[in-house]
């Protein structure tokens, strides 16, 4: 399915117990996870940033309300090749939209070689500390917060692709299950060129991961 699935009709499509769907799911989504840290973008790179509304389930692209305490912020970041065509997705969760984390996300998921192309938030500029080169487009209302600009086409795209697959299809994500759900997310964009391969992909990957009871699962998810 290209969207995301609800616990029950996974429980449905398989036969189980709605908790045992859950629990499998979320096994699957943290070794998603765990595969897609190593995320590194080269190239032209598109940015934005992004809340995800928590229990609230609102997605507003990062424009409006970003502070609001149930929003879940994160940095949407698009890598094209040199005709404009999206190659590599990253959906990383932030604290704040800030210098320092912005920085931190450079240094873990941006080759020092990467172009930057973001609106004018000021964070953004942070980039350059991690050796990248940032090229800022001074985005205004009269342009729609820079929605119908070409240089930002995929990561609005990508941002509309995430409400639809996320809220779409789930009625709430708690705040702690959100980077989880974006990684899931992250992982098939990905892969999206090697569909026939990536279920036994994924269930290869799984059956080397190191054993994920429900107590650990928690913690993770709390932590994270």
């Amino acid at each position: 399915a290209k969207n995301s699935i609800s616990t029950l009709e996974l429980a449905r499509q398989l036969g189980v117990r709605p908790d045992t769907a859950s629990l499998m799911r979320y096994k699957l989504m943290s070794v998603m996870a765990e595969r897609e840290a190593a995320t590194k973008l080269d190239g032209r790179v598109e940015m934005d940033a992004a809340v995800l509304g928590g229990e609230k389930s609102e997605l507003d692209g990062g424009k409006r309300e970003r502070g609001g305490p149930n929003n879940v912020p994160f940095v949407v970041a698009v890598g094209t090749d040199d005709d404009g065509h999206p190659q590599h997705l990253l959906l990383h969760v932030v604290k704040t939209h800030d210098s320092a984390n912005i920085e931190a996300m450079a240094r873990t998921h941006l080759a020092p070689t990467a172009r930057v192309v973001s609106d004018g938030l000021g964070c953004f500029r942070a980039v350059t500390k991690a050796g990248c080169t940032h090229q800022p487009v001074n985005v205004t209302k009269s342009a729609d917060h820079g929605e119908k600009l070409v240089c930002f086409r995929w990561v609005n795209t990508i941002l509309g692709n995430v409400k639809t697959a996320i809220i779409g299809t789930l009625k709430s994500v708690a705040r702690r299950y959100v980077p989880r759900y974006l990684a899931e997310f992250q992982y098939r964009f990905n892969r999206r060129f090697r569909l026939p391969e990536m279920l036994d992909r994924l269930a290869c990957v799984a059956t080397r991961s190191a054993p994920r009871p429900y107590k650990t699962l928690k913690i993770a998810y709390e932590a994270g």
